[in-house]
């Protein structure tokens, strides 16, 4: 780390800082400066150059260095390594970049397993998540900023009081919409009590000093709600740290060409809509199986449906391996995400950061209209964009679909992967560095 000692008024040397392709003049007049570089892949960018310049390097459209000072950072949610939660990898994602910057980072979680609780259960480990946090951050000692995620339920208000204790800045990346969803999906009622969450969660998001959505969507819901600006970044995929090989026979010259739904099976997602379709499919004796490779509360119903419409050609699998998750993906002809309509903006399937890394196509049951669907279009050539209930329409385009899907190569995929991580953390650097601390 280059210590920069502080410029006098007669004396500020201007640079520009390079951020997601912006750049704007900028001085320090701070008594002690650090100077870093966001890390990017493999690659660490050079450190401070003569006179405050910086490079930067087009090619990556990233920010290389930033000039900050070293801050002590919080990050909190219901799960932190070395739990497996996608969320609690998240936090150790961001962990690792926000230390490897130089700064102290400290996380604090409230649960170590990690499974479906509901009823009474759910609500008081999330009241008691409240309470170990609030105690923890407490005795945690002073901190810059304190950054939360949105398990357990109502986190932010909770996060937004503590903020204000500590004297500190608060950042919050919402991972759904509370209370909403919850009502979309009929867990609960819009009554008294809902209002009541909903209004100690907009205290929450007004709060903030940085409030980040998953999408387009979800950033005007918020947005809605709060009446504050909301930024966007969805979650980046996990880490693929080997390169795989794929058989191609196994992957390209099955006797039954295979459509894959990977990961949680939850309330939000349609899986109707997809069993109807392999009705329609087995009808018509076309070569395609439909594979359910995961879990989530709404399996089981899924299976008892599959078995009362007599399917022969439907699987179910457990949750992938880490080290098998790419090989799996890459093996299917096409890779399905499904979104219930009430839903849009107060959720987005994580599994859409791996899948959109791939050539192949997908296929999207939800919101038509959506920031997900618009997304998909606008990049894919091979994206299935159809409306829940629309079995016709996907088996119609199933049956349209090239014989062979495109392969990508798994290294090809590692580094689309690292640098979409790269980039993602490198945002969450920018935006809790800002210049002069």
């Amino acid at each position: 780390m280059a210590h920069v000692p502080r410029c006098d008024d007669d004396s500020r040397e201007s640079f520009s800082l390079g951020v997601g392709g912006r750049e704007s003049d900028c001085w320090s007049d701070a008594d002690t400066l650090v100077c870093h570089p966001i890390l990017l892949g493999n690659l660490r960018f050079p450190q401070l150059v003569s006179r405050f310049a910086f490079t930067d390097d087009a090619d990556r459209s990233v920010c290389t260095t930033l000039l900050y000072h070293a801050m002590r950072i919080l990050l909190i949610n219901q799960f932190i390594p070395p739990a497996t939660p996608p969320t609690a990898r998240l936090v150790g994602d961001l962990a690792e970049t926000l230390r490897g910057a130089g700064h102290e980072v400290v996380c604090i979680g409230a649960t170590s397993g990690y499974g479906p609780v509901r009823g009474v259960r759910r609500i008081w480990r999330d009241l008691t998540a409240h309470l170990k946090i609030s105690m923890a951050v407490l005795a945690a000692g002073r901190c810059d900023w304190i950054v939360c995620l949105s398990d357990p339920t109502g986190l932010p208000f909770t996060a937004s009081i503590l903020a204000r204790l500590k004297g500190a800045r608060m950042a919050h990346w919402a991972m759904d919409v509370y209370p909403q969803v919850a009502v979309a999906l009929q867990a609960l009622k819009n009554g008294v009590a809902t209002r009541a969450v909903g209004a100690a969660m907009r205290y929450g998001y007004q709060g903030c000093d940085l409030l980040v959505g998953l999408d387009g969507d979800m950033a005007k819901e918020i947005a809605h709600v709060s009446g504050c600006p909301v930024s966007v970044l969805p979650p980046w995929p996990p880490a693929i740290e080997d390169s795989e090989t794929i058989d191609p026979i196994e992957a390209g010259q099955k006797s039954r060409r295979r459509w894959l739904y990977s990961g949680n099976l939850g309330r939000a997602h349609d899986f109707t809509t997809l069993l109807e379709a392999q009705r329609q499919i087995e009808a018509e004796g076309l070569p395609w199986e439909l594979h359910f490779q995961g879990g989530g509360p709404c399996r089981q119903a899924a299976i008892s449906m599959a078995e009362e419409m007599g399917l022969k050609h439907c699987h179910w699998s457990g949750y992938a391996p880490d080290d098998e998750l790419l090989s799996s993906l890459l093996g299917a002809d096409v890779l399905i995400a499904t979104q219930l309509p009430e839903t849009r903006g107060l959720l987005w399937p994580s599994k859409l950061a791996l899948m959109q890394q791939l050539d192949l196509p997908i296929l999207w049951i939800g919101p038509t209209e959506g920031q997900i669907a618009q997304d998909l279009e606008r990049a894919r050539t091979l994206a299935g964009v159809f409306a829940n209930g629309d079995a016709n329409a996907v088996v119609t385009w199933l049956k349209s679909l090239p014989p062979a899907a495109p392969r990508t190569n798994p290294a090809v995929v590692q580094t689309r992967v690292a640098k979409l991580r790269a980039a993602g953390m490198a945002q969450w650097c920018a935006w809790l560095t800002p210049i002069g601390g």
